[in-house]
């Protein structure tokens, strides 16, 4: 096993922390041009796995650009999107 200076933690960090920027970037731009892809595959998943959210608390982590936040919401329930996107 490896053992990592403190230097070489931090700079894996930086590239971990640049890659996700990278890659929500790009997800959120998927997520903007496939609209249909969520409503027909993922939203009926979450529907049935949550039943009836009217009333509830929901956080949503790694909420994109709050598609799935805005739906909670039109539902009535207590949405809170969090997104760990370093600008």
């Amino acid at each position: 096993m490896k053992l990592y200076t403190k230097r070489e933690i931090t700079n894996l960090g930086r590239k971990h922390i640049q890659y996700w920027n990278r890659a929500t970037k790009k997800y959120a731009r998927d997520l903007r041009d496939t609209k249909a892809d969520i409503k027909t595959i993922y939203q009926p998943a979450i529907d049935e796995k949550l039943d009836d959210v009217y009333g509830k608390r929901i956080l949503d982590a790694s909420c994109g650009e709050s598609y799935q936040c805005k739906e909670f919401a039109s539902q009535r329930s207590f949405v809170t999107g969090l997104m760990g996107l370093r600008t």
